[in-house]
């Protein structure tokens, strides 16, 4: 049952202002938000149905706990779906001509997003609870008195380039849950980080690999495996771009972007708030970059846990048929397409929830040599596990490279050396650059000043290059 209480009658007695910059807008967002998914989903989701049939909002809850992630919570779920509402409405703005408001938000969600389409067909045009009509309203009207694509326009020009969106959701994340990237292992990877390891890959697809013009290349294939808002992908965009026109000029930008970009660069996401972020990222990447999506285009950013193998059977649940969907696409780049290039941050937790029939088994091969120690639980780390499903998807292919930035502690840890091992069997050129950063064992830099890490994390960090190539020329 829900009420009004002083609390909510101030919140909703809230005039809106006829401007916002970026840092006001992120802010009142998040307070919205966070209303949002204390006071209303959240609340929702408590009361008991009894022999009520399964309402939409339980519907969505079901199936993400069924389908996706196992050990959903209701209060997780309220987090997950409240971020995705907020940004999903602030990516319709974006794409709004004349006017906007909750029930016009469908209308300017892309058909090929179907996840987002079935999220929205409820919230737009079905009868929603009394006080969850009240906020999204509320939230939207905040939306339709910004410019929001000005303001994200402003920021990419005078940042050079700088992600606005990223920066515009670590605003948003301060002010909305700061314990979030922390309870997730989820982390923002700063720009030079992203900006190194997309140019060192370009480079050795040139260098290694004869692809001479690097991502711009269209048989060059990229997958980022836990791509939260796109920010490797992004950077690999405007990389190609950036080569394709300094060699070739502006004419075939739009065929690159269309017939490459749009084909060849892959993405897998769990969370639905980031991947609804990722696509509005590129959606506004690519039109800065002179490329407006076509309604029949979308960037290849699926909804789906990349450990698990099993695609999802059709579900009767309320709005999500499309989930599914996605686990089908999805399934088919795991299981059927060829990659060259595996790049990300992978997720960093040591106590895994992601327990597949497929990674327990890939695993096997990282464990098999240290079977006699005491302590193997290390090994089971999520991103030992992205490790493992990219090294096992160059080795399906016969060739490729990985770039990503992890967790240091496979470097020198003695139940890792079965999978250094492994990594050394496979691959025939190994670069790491350790950044270091471990407080926990006190690291300081070589002038004995406090050794940062580029995390606000406890845990040292390194990137590492992993070359399959075993044939330098002709591939």
């Amino acid at each position: 049952m829900f009420c009004i209480n002083s609390k909510h009658e101030k919140f909703f007695s809230f005039s809106l202002p006829k401007f916002y910059d970026a840092e006001t807008l992120a802010r009142v967002l998040a307070d919205k938000t966070r209303f949002l998914r204390d006071e209303v989903v959240a609340q929702e989701l408590i009361v008991e149905t009894g022999l009520k049939p399964v309402s939409t909002l339980e519907g969505f809850y079901e199936a993400f706990k069924t389908y996706l992630i196992n050990d959903l919570s209701k209060e997780d779920f309220a987090d997950l779906y409240s971020q995705t509402i907020t940004y999903g409405l602030f990516a319709s703005r974006t794409r709004s001509k004349n006017g906007f408001n909750r029930k016009l938000a469908y209308d300017n969600i892309p058909h090929t997003i179907g996840i987002l389409r079935d999220v929205f067909r409820f919230i737009s045009l079905e009868k929603l609870p009394k006080q969850m009509e009240w906020i999204v309203d509320d939230i939207s009207e905040v939306l339709a008195v910004t410019d929001v694509k000005n303001i994200l326009h402003q920021y990419f020009h005078k940042g050079k380039g700088e992600d606005p969106i990223i920066h515009f959701y670590e605003t948003f994340l301060a002010e909305y849950d700061p314990k979030t990237r922390e309870r997730r292992g989820v982390y923002y990877t700063p720009e030079p980080v992203v900006s190194y390891i997309v140019h060192s890959l370009h480079t050795i697809l040139k260098e290694r690999f004869d692809r001479k013009d690097g991502f711009v290349n269209e048989s060059v294939t990229v997958l980022d495996p836990a791509a939260g808002t796109l920010t490797f992908l992004a950077e690999t965009s405007k990389i190609a771009l950036g080569e394709f026109t300094r060699k070739y000029g502006e004419g075939g930008k739009e065929r690159l972007i269309k017939e490459h970009i749009l084909k060849n660069l892959y993405a897998f996401e769990l969370m639905m708030a980031p991947y609804a972020i990722g696509h509005l990222k590129m959606s506004f990447l690519l039109e800065e970059l002179g490329y407006k999506l076509q309604e029949d285009d979308r960037f290849k950013l699926y909804l789906t846990n990349t450990l698990e193998m099993e695609e999802l059977a059709q579900t009767k649940l309320p709005g999500m048929a499309s989930l599914s969907e996605e686990s089908h696409l999805a399934g088919k780049i795991k299981k059927e397409q060829p990659i060259l290039v595996i790049l990300g941050n992978p997720p960093y937790s040591v106590n895994s929830a992601n327990k597949s029939d497929f990674i327990e088994r890939e695993m096997e091969l990282y464990k098999e040599d240290v079977r006699d120690e005491k302590n193997i639980q290390p090994l089971s780390d999520d991103y030992i596990k992205f490790i493992r499903f990219a090294h096992w998807k160059i080795d399906q292919a016969g060739k490729g490279v990985i770039g990503m930035i992890t967790n240091n502690s496979y470097l020198s840890g003695l139940i890792h050396r079965g999978m250094r091992k492994k990594l050394l069997e496979s691959f025939n050129e190994i670069y790491i650059l350790n950044l270091h950063g471990n407080s926990r064992i006190g690291e300081k830099c070589p002038d004995g000043s406090k050794d940062e890490n580029v995390f606000d994390i406890q845990q040292g960090v390194s990137i590492a290059l992993f070359i399959k190539n075993k044939i330098q020329k002709g591939l």
